[in-house]
């Protein structure tokens, strides 16, 4: 169980995972509470990323196939109220922002505001990827967040500054 972290005014440089919350596939318990604010990335990996299905095959029989697929019908820890808030940079990967939440309960009451990060690559379309958010809360955030047609949630805003 993890509570009320709050990770305020970071610089970080060419680094592999910025701005996440992981939890392993299967897993109990819950991650509440989660706070970043005023970050700025450079050059990351995987700048902004909520995996609730986690898996290293290495050190677990997972169900899912790969890391990125969450497994269906396989229940996670509860993640719930996570919040985004004024960060930006770059990174040299895609997406950009990859809320990851297994169908089971899904992501809850993830909010996300100011938001701007761009591809290092000149020229290269950016793009976010999101699976099972419910309640979500987006404003100002960029690269624009499309949810799945199929998840039932909330949106409050989705809107990206054209500057």
């Amino acid at each position: 169980m993890v509570e009320e972290v709050h990770v305020r005014d970071c610089v970080f440089n060419s680094t592999e995972n910025d701005a996440k919350i992981k939890t392993w596939e299967g897993g109990s318990g819950y991650v509440r509470g989660i706070h970043f604010e005023n970050i700025t990335i450079f050059y990351a990996y995987n700048p902004i990323i909520i995996n609730q299905g986690y898996c290293n095959d290495q050190k677990r029989r997972c169900k899912c196939l790969t890391r990125s697929v969450i497994a269906d019908g396989v229940v996670g820890s509860e993640v719930s109220n996570a919040t985004y808030r004024k960060v930006r940079g770059t990174s040299g990967n895609e997406p950009l922002i990859a809320l990851r939440c297994t169908g089971g309960r899904g992501c809850v009451n993830t909010m996300m505001g100011h938001i701007n990060v761009d591809s290092s690559e000149p020229r290269k379309r950016s793009y976010a990827d999101c699976k099972d958010v419910i309640d979500a809360s987006f404003s100002s955030v960029g690269p624009p967040v499309f949810l799945p047609h199929f998840v039932e949630l909330t949106i409050i805003a989705n809107e990206v500054d054209q500057k």
